[in-house]
């Protein structure tokens, strides 16, 4: 069996000129981090709910705090599947995790139900957020890592701004019954498409190949980047 040579990805990578790739690489990541507002979507839904009678104040503190519980188990445990895994899968599982949960929560049939929603987005949310930068930061060079990720970082940070937006427009549009419902909608959709991109577009990560002695997949992407810098 013919023995393949160890890639050397990380300091291929970290020699590369930013470029284009690096840009279409940041971009995917962004719009991904961008759109996954469900937990800054929290206090508008909690508003539409409290006209409904939905809520009162031992449920609205459960249904805040749930979320953050969830997102803390997802963080502990997401980058450690997202290791065994590789950075792709895992991105694409914990964005399956975070879309089922809000289409499924939009349709709860009471409070109860969204508040078992709310903690799997919260899970998925939680274990997205650490594999998005994770994975990002593993693409871009040692020299301006930082930068990259300040940028992307600041791009997720329009999230809550926009999801009020959104809301703005929509509440004199829907009733509360369904207000509430679509706000949980348009992030999974948007969510999809971001899925959708990185299942056909975001390679895995090089550096993990790498470190999983996984030489000749390593090796092709690598190549194929160098060629898109070329």
């Amino acid at each position: 069996m013919e023995q393949i040579a160890k890639p050397h990805c990380g300091a291929r990578l970290d020699r590369l000129p930013d470029c284009r790739w690096h840009s279409s690489m940041f971009a995917m990541v962004a719009f991904g981090l961008l759109v996954c507002w469900s937990n800054a979507v929290g206090g508008l839904i909690l508003a539409q709910l409290k006209e409904l009678g939905w809520t009162d104040n031992s449920t609205t503190a459960t249904f805040s705090a749930i979320t953050t519980a969830g997102m803390f188990l997802g963080a502990l445990g997401g980058g450690i599947i997202g290791d065994k895994i590789g950075r792709k899968n895992a991105f694409i599982l914990y964005e399956a995790i975070h879309i089922i949960a809000m289409v499924i929560g939009a349709f709860s049939p009471n409070m109860s139900f969204l508040i078992a929603c709310r903690f799997v987005m919260g899970v998925g949310l939680g274990a997205l957020l650490v594999t998005l930068f994770a994975g990002f930061t593993e693409y871009m060079p040692g020299r301006n890592r930082g930068t990259w990720s300040s940028r992307v970082s600041f791009i997720g940070n329009w999230s809550y701004p926009l999801c009020s937006l959104i809301a703005m427009v929509l509440t004199p549009l829907i009733s509360a019954e369904w207000n509430w419902r679509v706000q949980l909608l348009i992030p999974a959709a948007l969510s999809l498409i971001a899925t959708v991109i990185a299942w056909r577009s975001f390679p895995e990560s090089p550096r993990w190949l790498e470190s999983r002695g996984r030489y000749a997949e390593a090796e092709e992407i690598m190549r194929a980047i160098e060629g898109r810098v070329a």
